[in-house]
C-alpha cells in the first residue's frame, strides 16, 4: 500500500504541475491579449487586420549580399533569422497618411547597437515593403505599403484633391463665347 500510495502521490504532483503550467500559460496569453487590446490601430481600427500578418522583402546590399527583411506589425522585425526587433511603439502622420512603427531591442551587432526597424506604413493596393535601408549601422528602415493604410478620410482627401483640379483644369465660361 505505501508504494501504491508513493505512486499515486507522484500522478498528483505531475498532474498539478502540469494544471499550473496551463494556468501560467493562459495567463500569459491573457496579457499579451490585453496589452494588444491597448495598441493603437489607427483610425477606424484601420490596422487591426495586420496582426499576426508579415510583409517580406528580398533585398541586396551593395556587397552583393541578399536578405529577406520582414516586418510583422504590432510583433517583430527580422532580417532572415536575425531579430531587428520587437514592436515598441506606433505612430501616426496629423494627415493619417502614414503611421511609423518601431522595433526595438533586436540582436546585438558586432561592433554597435542592439538592431532597429523603423517602418513606415503608407496607402497602396497591396502588402508590400518598398524599400530597405539602414542610414545607420544596424539601425534599418523600411516602407511599406498596404491598402489597410488607405482611410476613410484619405480617399476623401484624395477626392477632394482631384475634383479640385477637375475644376480648375477646366476652361472658364466666359460671355465673350456667347
Amino acid at each position: 500500500p505505501a508504494g501504491e500510495q508513493q505512486k499515486e502521490s507522484v500522478r498528483l504532483n505531475t498532474e498539478l504541475t502540469t494544471a499550473e503550467r496551463d494556468v501560467q500559460s493562459l495567463h500569459d496569453k491573457k496579457e499579451q491579449l490585453n496589452k494588444k487590446l491597448e495598441y493603437n490601430y489607427g483610425e477606424d481600427d484601420a490596422l487591426v487586420s495586420m496582426v499576426g500578418r508579415c510583409v517580406e522583402s528580398d533585398a541586396q546590399t551593395k556587397g552583393g549580399a541578399s536578405y529577406k527583411y520582414r516586418v510583422c506589425p504590432f510583433d517583430r522585425s527580422e532580417q532572415d533569422s536575425l531579430s531587428l526587433g520587437k514592436f515598441a511603439e506606433v505612430s501616426y502622420a496629423e494627415d493619417g497618411a502614414s503611421a511609423t512603427m518601431k522595433f526595438t531591442g533586436g540582436a546585438k551587432c558586432w561592433n554597435g547597437p542592439e538592431r532597429s526597424m523603423t517602418a513606415t506604413l503608407v496607402c497602396g493596393s497591396t502588402d508590400r515593403m518598398t524599400s530597405v535601408d539602414e542610414p545607420s549601422v544596424c539601425e534599418y528602415t523600411s516602407v511599406v505599403e498596404t491598402p489597410m493604410m488607405c482611410t476613410n478620410s484619405l480617399v476623401a482627401r484624395a477626392k477632394e484633391e482631384h475634383e479640385e483640379l477637375e475644376k480648375s483644369a477646366k476652361p472658364e465660361h466666359s460671355d465673350e463665347l456667347k
